[in-house]
Formats: C-alpha cells, sequence, structure tokens
C-alpha cells in the first residue's frame, strides 16, 4: 500500500510539473519514507512508466500519459485537490534556503523556475493546457513564486526573477494591491528590478508600495519603514543625491521615533546619510 501511494503521487507531480522532467530527487519526498519512494520510483522507470534523463537527474513520463492523468482528475475535483496539495507541498519543502553558497540548492532554484513557468503556462491556457484537464492553479503556488523570485535574487539572478513579472501582476490582482502577501512578492521583484538595472521600474513599484503600505499598515509599521529605506536607496541611484538625501532624512526620522537612536539600523542609516551629505558638500565646492 505504501508503494502503491508513492507511485500514485509521483505520477501526479510528473503529469502536472514540467513535460522536460522534475528533479528525480524531490520525487523522493513522496512515500511515506525516502526509501519506500527510492524503490517506487525505480520500479516505475523499470517497468518504463515512466524515464530518466540522459543523465539520471530528472524523471519525465510520455505527454499523452500526462493528459490522460490531468483528464481523470477533472472528473474527480475531491480527488484532485488531494492530489494537487500533495504536490504543491513537495515543492515546498525542497530546499532553497542556503542556495547562495550550496551549488545543490542553487540547482534546485533553478529548476524551481522551469516547474512554476510550466505551472503558470497550464494555468494561463497556453499551449501545455487543455479545458478537459485539471492543473494547478497560480495562488497555490503563490508562496513558492515569492520564494523563488526572493532566491534568485539571492544567488545573483535577478534577470531571471524579473520573468515573473507578469505572474506577479496577476497574483496582485487575483488578491488585491492592499493583501499583506502581496506586499513580499512585489518587494522582491522591486529588488530584481533595482539589479538588473531597472532602477526606475524598481523606483516606481516601491513608491506604490510605500503609499500602500502606509495605508494599510500606518507610518511606523516595521514594513512601512522598510521600504521607505529601500526607495531611498532606489532613488539614490537613479534620482541623484539630493532627492536620496531627503528620502533617507525622513526614513531615519520616522524609524527614530519609532526604534529608538541606538537601533542598528537606524546607526547604519545615519553613517549612510552622513556620506551622502558629505559627498553632495563635495559636489557644491566644486562647481557642480
Amino acid at each position: 500500500a505504501a508503494h502503491a501511494s508513492a507511485a500514485f503521487l509521483q505520477l501526479a507531480a510528473l503529469a502536472l510539473l514540467a513535460p522536460s522532467g522534475v528533479p528525480r530527487h524531490w520525487l523522493y519526498q513522496t512515500g511515506a519514507s525516502e526509501q519506500i519512494a527510492r524503490e517506487t520510483l525505480e520500479e516505475l522507470v523499470s517497468l518504463s512508466v515512466c524515464t530518466p534523463s540522459a543523465d539520471g537527474r530528472y524523471i519525465s513520463i510520455h505527454e499523452l500519459q500526462g493528459r490522460a492523468f490531468r483528464q481523470d482528475y477533472a472528473t474527480d475535483p475531491s480527488l484532485f485537490d488531494a492530489v494537487k496539495r500533495a504536490v504543491v507541498r513537495m515543492l515546498e519543502i525542497t530546499d532553497m534556503k542556503e542556495a547562495a553558497a550550496d551549488e545543490a540548492q542553487r540547482a534546485n532554484v533553478l529548476d524551481m523556475v522551469i516547474q512554476l513557468n510550466a505551472v503558470v503556462e497550464r494555468d494561463e491556457g497556453g499551449a501545455l493546457h487543455s479545458p478537459r484537464e485539471s492543473c494547478i492553479d497560480l495562488p497555490s503556488v503563490f508562496g513558492l513564486v515569492n520564494n523563488t523570485i526572493y532566491c534568485l535574487n539571492m544567488i545573483g539572478s535577478p534577470q531571471i526573477a524579473i520573468t515573473f513579472e507578469d505572474t506577479v501582476r496577476k497574483l496582485v490582482s487575483s488578491y488585491g494591491a492592499d493583501h499583506p502577501d502581496t506586499f513580499a512578492i512585489r518587494t522582491n521583484l522591486a529588488l530584481a528590478h533595482r539589479e538588473t538595472g531597472e532602477t526606475m521600474k524598481a523606483i516606481d513599484a516601491y513608491e506604490a508600495l510605500f503609499a500602500e503600505r502606509l495605508r494599510a499598515l500606518g507610518p511606523d509599521h516595521p514594513d512601512t519603514l522598510a521600504t521607505r529605506d529601500n526607495l531611498a536607496t532606489a532613488q539614490r541611484t537613479a534620482e541623484g543625491l539630493q532627492t536620496a538625501i531627503d528620502s533617507y532624512e525622513a526614513a531615519l526620522t520616522d524609524m527614530t521615533r519609532v526604534l529608538g537612536p541606538d537601533h542598528p539600523p537606524i546607526l547604519a542609516i545615519s553613517r549612510l546619510l552622513s556620506r551622502l551629505c558629505d559627498q553632495d558638500g563635495g559636489r557644491e565646492e566644486n562647481g557642480a
């Protein structure tokens, strides 16, 4: 029974995720134990139910098989709901938190991009989708999209992170701009724009976020203060010293009132502001 359950979930993952294949070691997380999952997957491969890639890293099934599974799921919504939650859970427990320093986790991040892109394409009615088939909906992977954008920034791949811009826009439209869950994903996307040199896009995003957090959370909430700081940092890059100085001064005033003058972020911003003022003074002395 344990092996049958593992096989059912492994085939579901292969049917619902990228047709190019799912990392083999992710599928080991689908059974009652890793040993059962390993044994089950090897049996499925030996029976030619699924196929490993040339390097053995990925496992896939034929697209016609996947379509048949997705059509079956569409006839039983309660079964599909359980299957969807199990597959999303497999994705959620994939380790990416140390991706900046761990090559295996970095590979997990890049593989997650592939899987999420397949989910997005099916949900949007792309070439991978048929209305007679069940697919994983975008809200079910909201947290995964946010975490993947964050990790892409962390490993120095913001240019990949910004490919999720349309997906983030759809999620924000679905949840509403003032929904707390949308603030983090939009902040991570704004950082990706800033890191790729699209500073004005980042500024626009931070300005919108600051206005919405100010309205929803109030001026003294830590997230509101952090957004103001992010805005000042982006403005320093794009709009010159004086604009950045004005923004940092406003942020410093609010953060000092809330956190106190000796809080580490306050001290860091104070030092940065002092350096910016020194630079601005030097520019004026030189007639800049």
